[in-house]
C-alpha cells in the first residue's frame, strides 16, 4: 500500500506540473498545428481561417490575393467576376444563341410542330425541339397503354397536342381559343369540330408529363367511350399521370403516395362510401377528397388478391366502349360487377391501409412524396435509408433520393452547422452517381448508362445547388456549365437559374456579382423558368435593400407550389428575409378550382 502511494506522488509531477509548481503559471493549451476548426461550412486549419479571413488564397503553395491569383492563371473579369477567356467566350456565345431563342419562342406562329412516327399526334411547341421530341415518345406510350385498354377502338390519329413555353401564353391563347383558363390549370383537353390539347411547361419535364398524361386519358375515353361515370373517367386518369417512364416504356403499377396517405388519413378519421364515389357526376360534385379514392378503386379492380377482379374491370370499359352507360352510374356498376359498389368496402379499405413501400423503387417514390409533399422530413429520412438497405449500393435512384433530401433538408433546417452537414451529405451521394474525374485506378467511374436526358440535367442542376451550399463553386460552375453546354439543353431555364444563384448567394467575390445575378435570373425568366428563380429574384432584390420587391417575388414562388415544400419554404423565407407575411402583399393570385 505504501509503495503504491509513492509510485502515485512520483507520477504527479509528471502529470499535472502546472498544479504542483506553485511558481509555474498555468497555461491554455496551443492548438496543434494539423487540428481543424469549423469554417464557412467547413471543417479547415487554423492557418487556412486566419489566411481567408484576411482576404488571401493559397496558389501554388503561396498565399496571396485573390485577384493576384486569378491574373496569375490569365483570367478576365466579366461583371464582377473572375472567368477563364474561354468559358467567357462560350458564356457569351451561348448566351447570343438564348437571346435569339427567346425572340423566337416568344412568338408562337414560330413554334415546333412534330408529328410522332406512329402518327397518332402532332406536337406543336415553342420548348426546345429536344424535349419536343421527348414528349412526343411520351404521348405515344401513353397512347401504347391505353390501347391495351380499350383495344382497337382506341384509334385516333394526327391529334393536335399544344405545349406553350410559359404559363402566359398558354392563358393568351386558351382566351383567344374561346377557352380561357385560370391560372391553376396545367392543362385541359378539348373536344368538338376540333379535339387536342393544351398545357404549358410546368417547370419541369415531370410535370408538364403527368398533366399530359392526365389529359390524354381524358381525350381516349371521350373519343372511345363519349359519355362515362366521372369516378371512371378521373380514377383512370390519376392512374395513368402517376406512371413512370423511360425512353423504354411506361409502368403503371405505380403507387402515387400522396394521394394513397390523403385516403389512409380519411378512413382513419371514418368510413367512406364507395356508393357515393360512383354516384358522383361531373366536376362540381367530384372534388379534391374524391381523387385518391378514384385512383385507389381503380388500383384496387385491378391488382387486389392476385388481379382477381381484372376481368370484371376489363368487362366493364369494354361495355363502355359500346356506350352501353346510360346514365345510371350503380345500374352499370352492378351489371358488370355484380353487385353494388359499398360491397367492396371492406375488402377495399383493408387493400388500401396494407399498401406500403416495399420495393427499392417504392421506397424512393415514398421519401419523396414525404418531404415534397408532406414536408414529413423524419418518415423520408425512414424510407430513404431502406431504400439505401435495399438497393445494395447499386441503385442510382436511391442514391439521388437521398442527395435531393439531404439537399431540401439543408434548405429547411436554419441551424448552420446543420445545413452544412446536410451540403456535404448531398454532395456525397450525387458523387456516388456523378463520380469526380480522378487518376486512381481504383476510383469509381461515372455510369456509362446515363444518357443525356432531361433528368440527366435536372440531377446535375440539384447536384450543382448542393456544392453551392457545401462552398465548393467552382464545382457548381463546372456542373452548370456542363448542363448548358450540351446542345441538348443550351436553352435550359434552370441551368441559367442557378448561375444566378450562385452568383447571389455565394461568399466568395471570385463567384458573387449581382449583376451577373441580375443576366442570368432575366435570361433564365424569358426562357421559362419555374419558381425557384422567382426566388433567386427575391435574392436579388434582398442584395440591393428592396425588401418590399423581394416579398413580392416570394409570394409569387409560393403560389406556384401552394401545397408542395415550395410553397411552404416560400412563406417561411418571406418571413425570415423580409419581415413580412404573406397576407400583407398585394399580388396576382391564383383563382381557386382545379
Amino acid at each position: 500500500m505504501i509503495r503504491g502511494l509513492l509510485l502515485i506522488l512520483l507520477l504527479l509531477p509528471t502529470l499535472l506540473p502546472g498544479q504542483l509548481f506553485a511558481g509555474e503559471a498555468a497555461t491554455t493549451p496551443t492548438p496543434a498545428a494539423d487540428a481543424k476548426v469549423f469554417y464557412k461550412g467547413r471543417l479547415v486549419s487554423q492557418e487556412f481561417k486566419e489566411k481567408s479571413e484576411q482576404g488571401l488564397v493559397l496558389f501554388k503553395g503561396k498565399w496571396m490575393p485573390e485577384d493576384e491569383m486569378y491574373a496569375a492563371k490569365g483570367y478576365v473579369k466579366h461583371l464582377g467576376t473572375w472567368t477563364s477567356p474561354s468559358r467567357l467566350k462560350a458564356i457569351q456565345k451561348r448566351q447570343t444563341l438564348a437571346r435569339e431563342r427567346i425572340k423566337f419562342a416568344s412568338d408562337w406562329k414560330n413554334a415546333w410542330v412534330y408529328k410522332t412516327e406512329p402518327g397518332h399526334f402532332i406536337i406543336t411547341s415553342n420548348v426546345s425541339p429536344e424535349l419536343v421530341k421527348e414528349i412526343g415518345l411520351a404521348m405515344e406510350q401513353c397512347y401504347n397503354e391505353l390501347a391495351k385498354v380499350f383495344g382497337a377502338k382506341t384509334a385516333i390519329k394526327n391529334i393536335n397536342i399544344e405545349v406553350y413555353a410559359t404559363q402566359e401564353q398558354f392563358l393568351r391563347e386558351s382566351a383567344a381559343a374561346g377557352i380561357p383558363m385560370s391560372r391553376n390549370v396545367l392543362g385541359y383537353f378539348y373536344w368538338g369540330p376540333s379535339t387536342g390539347i393544351r398545357a404549358f411547361y410546368a417547370g419541369t419535364p415531370e410535370q408538364t408529363m403527368s398533366t399530359l398524361f392526365h389529359e390524354c386519358t381524358h381525350l381516349v375515353i371521350n373519343k372511345v367511350c363519349e359519355e362515362v361515370p366521372t369516378w371512371a373517367n378521373e380514377g383512370l386518369a390519376v392512374f395513368f399521370e402517376s406512371a413512370l417512364r423511360d425512353e423504354k416504356g411506361m409502368t403503371l403499377e405505380t403507387i402515387p403516395f400522396n394521394r394513397l396517405w390523403h385516403l389512409k388519413s380519411m378512413l382513419k378519421q371514418g368510413d367512406l362510401s364507395l356508393n357515393r364515389l360512383c354516384q358522383l357526376r361531373g366536376m362540381r360534385e367530384y372534388t379534391g377528397e374524391y381523387y385518391p379514392q378514384g385512383w385507389a378503386l381503380i388500383h384496387f379492380l385491378l391488382y387486389a388478391e392476385k388481379a382477381k377482379h381484372r376481368k370484371l374491370f376489363e368487362n366493364f370499359y369494354g361495355a363502355l366502349t359500346k356506350k352501353a352507360w346510360d346514365g345510371d352510374n350503380m345500374g352499370i356498376f352492378k351489371k358488370y360487377f355484380g353487385r353494388e359498389p359499398e360491397t367492396f368496402y371492406p375488402d377495399w379499405k383493408a387493400y388500401v391501409m396494407s399498401i406500403e413501400p416495399r420495393t427499392a423503387q417504392e421506397c424512393v417514390a415514398a421519401a419523396t412524396a414525404a418531404y415534397t409533399d408532406w414536408l414529413d422530413f423524419d418518415s423520408a429520412q425512414e424510407f430513404a435509408a431502406k431504400a439505401l438497405e435495399l438497393g445494395k449500393g447499386k441503385d442510382e435512384d436511391v442514391f439521388l433520393c437521398n442527395a435531393r433530401l439531404h439537399l431540401t433538408l439543408a434548405r429547411w433546417v436554419s441551424e448552420p452547422e446543420r445545413k452544412a452537414e446536410h451540403y456535404a451529405k448531398s454532395v456525397e451521394f450525387f458523387e456516388q452517381v456523378f463520380p469526380p474525374v480522378s487518376d486512381d485506378p481504383k476510383a469509381k467511374k461515372p455510369s456509362k448508362s446515363r444518357k443525356i436526358t432531361p433528368s440527366y440535367a435536372a440531377d446535375r442542376l440539384d447536384f450543382a445547388r448542393a456544392c453551392i451550399g457545401a462552398v465548393r463553386y467552382e464545382q457548381a460552375q463546372d456542373l452548370i456549365e456542363d448542363v448548358l453546354s450540351k446542345k441538348e439543353f443550351e436553352f435550359n431555364a434552370e441551368g441559367y437559374s442557378v448561375l444566378a444563384y450562385l452568383a447571389v448567394v455565394a461568399d466568395d467575390p471570385a463567384f458573387k456579382s449581382i449583376e451577373l445575378a441580375k443576366e442570368n435570373a432575366k435570361l433564365a425568366e424569358d426562357l421559362g423558368a419555374d419558381q425557384e428563380n422567382k426566388y433567386v429574384q427575391a435574392l436579388i432584390c434582398l442584395a440591393e435593400n428592396d425588401k418590399s420587391a423581394a416579398a413580392k417575388f416570394l409570394t409569387e414562388a409560393a403560389s406556384r407550389d401552394e401545397f408542395g415544400f415550395g410553397g411552404q419554404f416560400f412563406r417561411r423565407e418571406l418571413a425570415r428575409l423580409t419581415g413580412m407575411s404573406r397576407k400583407v402583399i398585394v399580388v396576382e393570385q391564383p383563382e381557386d378550382g382545379k
